[in-house]
């Protein structure tokens, strides 16, 4: 689990703020502190959000965010994933190497999917959670295709190399990263993850 902070920037980059409040795993608090290494891989991406959001590109897509339960039977949070008109999926979770990757696949292309399903578990869960429809979606944000595309390319430069710990910049902050990078915002959703409050995230 992730720690709340007091904005979604001060989470995802360490720029303001202190964690506060709520239980932080021990995972995060090795891995995630201010200073750390997989920290400063989050400014990285920070700062690559901001540029993008400061092109003031014309928004020429929309994006949604499902949320599923994660952590199996019992678990109290959630894995977010970003998905278009067409049904393309963009998720980030652990490979079969125990890697971040960012999985890329259409639900509506079996192949596509197989391919997925190849490099880890997590487009399995999400699949099963669609089919069962046990997925909340979030409302449909416009967002500037470029900017999402050069976000998640981005990421997964910065981050495709780390091992993936479940608390330390999970899969509900690159999602974040990458909708609000692009101009989107994130409404409507009142599933339990880590918190992203303030100007970015509404809905609980």
């Amino acid at each position: 689990v992730a720690g709340a902070t007091d904005s979604w920037d001060s989470f995802a980059g360490g720029l303001s703020g202190a964690i506060t409040g709520t239980v932080a795993g021990a995972a995060y608090l090795a891995t995630g502190q201010p200073g750390s290494f997989r920290q400063k891989l989050a400014t990285q991406i920070e700062q690559r959000k901001q540029a993008e959001k400061s092109l003031n590109v014309k928004s020429d897509s929309k994006e949604r965010v499902g949320s599923r339960r994660a952590g199996g039977k019992g678990s109290p949070f959630d894995h977010m994933f970003a998905e278009d008109k067409a049904g393309n999926i963009k998720e980030m979770g652990p490979g079969n190497d125990g890697k971040i990757t960012v999985f890329q696949y259409n639900q509506n292309d079996p192949e596509s999917v197989a391919r997925a399903y190849a490099l880890g578990d997590t487009p399995k869960n999400t699949m099963e959670a669609i089919g069962l429809k046990q997925v909340q979606y979030s409302n449909w944000t416009d967002i500037n295709e470029s900017a999402f595309n050069n976000m998640v390319s981005g990421y997964q430069a910065v981050w495709s190399s780390q091992n993936y710990v479940g608390g330390s910049y999970n899969s509900n902050y690159a999602v974040n990263s990458w909708i609000y990078g692009s101009g989107g915002t994130i409404t409507g959703l009142t599933t339990n993850r880590p918190s992203f409050a303030g100007q970015y995230y509404e809905g609980r």
